[in-house]
């Protein structure tokens, strides 16, 4: 029995490839807190508890509830240390919790996780060095991968959201009067650590060109905060934007005829899984020069970095786009896996 704390689709891609290679899983499906009942409750089952995995540590903006989830990481490395469970750690943010709200707090999370795991494993080998410098334990590190996202619902809700992408390229090309437009789409978090929502106004104004016109289609509710109020209105102004302020289930898969790249911009040390997204559908990315994804995008030729100083040429980028190969994507995820990841997991737990 390995198990996690979330179930979402990343823990049933791992788990269902765990299962078949033998291995039985469970993920808590109640609040964080009650993960040492969870814990407790195989136990009285009679049921051997291989590992427990530890992921996202993200603090709740109440003091109260993130000391709470520190006390449940107490119990469960205490209870670990005394069953001989093996702790893993997948640090799914190298450098910070994408919401930190008590410094301090998440930062003693980190460190005594850090401490008492016997695995930690980052979600790319390129995010490796960057673990060593944040802090991470060198001998115990190692990385996990994702794998293709599961297949989404066409529903209501996307088949009104494709007609909209149909109008807006409609529009577009009646506004700017080129025929060649190039569509953009970035699917949000609302995330303080996004940073597409403050640079997409800029983006579209100086990426198009006499030849062609770029437009950007934006969903997902904004960050809080004034730096992101004030992009509300910028974003909602441009004619170039379609913006949608909304958090669901976008199926990519099927609006990909429609769009000729993705935009992602993520201003910290962290894998985003727009990059699964991206090379499932064989699109490529545009980011800008900040974060991990920016390395990660030039090492692997998944995409475009363009400076968020904009002084990049307009045709460059309009070039790249036209020029795209997506046999590149399929390189990125032949080497990357559901699989992949589960066996990382179990060759973890043959540690001594």
């Amino acid at each position: 029995m390995i198990i996690f704390p979330n179930n979402d689709f990343k823990y049933r891609g791992w788990a269902k490839e765990l299962n078949l290679l033998g291995f039985e899983t469970s993920a808590n499906k109640r609040s964080y807190v009650f993960a040492p009942f969870e814990i407790a409750r195989h136990i009285f089952k009679g049921r051997k508890i291989k590992a427990f995995v530890f992921r996202y540590l993200n603090d709740r903006r109440s003091f109260i509830k993130t000391l709470f989830n520190g006390c449940a990481d107490l119990i469960i490395i205490l209870l670990c240390k005394i069953l001989k469970i093996k702790i893993f750690w997948i640090a799914h943010n190298v450098d910070k919790e994408s919401n930190t709200y008590h410094k301090y707090t998440s930062l003693f999370r980190r460190r005594i996780i850090n401490r008492y795991a016997n695995k930690i494993m980052v979600t790319d080998p390129l995010l490796i060095p960057y673990a060593k410098d944040s802090g991470l334990s060198e001998e115990k590190l190692d990385w996990i991968s994702f794998g293709p996202p599961p297949k989404k619902e066409w529903d209501e809700k996307n088949r009104i959201l494709l007609q909209q992408i149909q109008k807006f390229r409609d529009r577009l090309k009646t506004m700017s009067g080129k025929t060649n437009v190039l569509l953009g789409l970035c699917v949000s978090s609302s995330s303080p650590k996004v940073s597409h929502f403050l640079y997409a106004p800029s983006f579209v104004l100086n990426y198009s060109s006499k030849e062609s016109c770029v437009g950007l289609v934006l969903i997902g509710k904004l960050p809080k905060g004034e730096q992101f109020d004030r992009a509300r209105v910028l974003l909602q102004e441009n004619e170039n934007i379609l913006y949608i302020e909304e958090n669901f289930p976008v199926n990519e898969e099927e609006l990909a005829t429609e769009i000729d790249f993705i935009y992602k911009s993520v201003a910290d040390i962290s894998l985003p899984y727009t990059v699964y997204v991206a090379a499932k559908i064989g699109k490529p990315i545009i980011t800008h020069d900040i974060g991990f994804l920016s390395k990660m995008i030039t090492e692997y030729g998944l995409g475009q970095v363009v400076p968020i100083t904009f002084g990049g040429s307009s045709s460059d980028i309009i070039h790249f786009l036209q020029s795209w190969n997506p046999e590149i994507t399929k390189k990125f995820l032949s080497q990357r896996s559901w699989k992949h990841g589960a066996e990382k997991i179990i060759s973890a737990l043959n540690l001594n």
